[in-house]
């Protein structure tokens, strides 16, 4: 299978699936944080924010959201799901309606089975065909296959432009990344000599 997209893509892609959801139903929306403020900022372009959209999310990813609303990445407001016993009670009363996107870090901080899509972003089968893939056994719940990090194609753009001589690779979180990736661009270019960081 021959992946043909790019991460830019990919976000705009799954922008717009999550507003055209939105528009139909309940969506959620699973990611690290960081890409969650990434893509929030991607569907607030062309001001759909301005709606008063209806947003649950937790404290931390309100601590997140502000800080990149700092620097340029519009967020919309939110409710605060482990907030206040008032905020909670809020949280409820906009579940029962049909059209709010709850946002998350992981799968257990959603309900068991969720109403509505939901799309659980990871750094994981960059390579699919499509960045938005639909599980196989659960209806209504999406892969997408992005990361807060550059893919290879974007890292061998970076390190064509950049012309260094040596590239050391990243094996703090995985030494098997960091091996493979050296070697790629051990075989993507002659003249550079890449190693993990081990």
């Amino acid at each position: 299978v021959e992946k043909i997209w790019d991460r830019e893509t990919g976000l705009e892609r799954l922008a717009d699936s999550i507003k055209e959801n939105l528009n139909k139903g309940p969506v959620n929306l699973i990611a690290v944080s960081g890409l969650i403020q990434e893509i929030l900022a991607e569907i607030g372009e062309s001001n759909f924010w301005g709606d008063s959209k209806l947003i649950i999310g937790t404290q931390q990813i309100q601590k997140f959201s502000k800080v990149y609303n700092d620097y340029n990445y519009p967020q919309p407001e939110m409710y605060i799901k482990d907030g206040l016993n008032e905020e909670k009670i809020k949280v409820q009363e906009i579940r029962n309606t049909d059209r709010y996107l709850e946002l998350a870090t992981s799968r257990k901080q959603l309900k068991s089975q969720p109403r509505g899509v939901t799309y659980h972003v990871k750094n994981r089968n960059i390579n699919f065909e499509e960045p938005i893939v639909e599980d196989k056994n659960e209806p209504n719940y999406f892969h997408v296959a992005l990361s807060s990090h550059a893919f290879s194609d974007d890292i061998f753009d970076y390190i064509n432009n950049v012309s260094p001589k040596e590239v050391m690779t990243d094996s703090s979180r995985s030494e098997t990344t960091a091996r493979v990736m050296a070697k790629k661009i051990n075989e993507q270019f002659s003249g550079i000599k890449a190693y993990p960081s081990l």
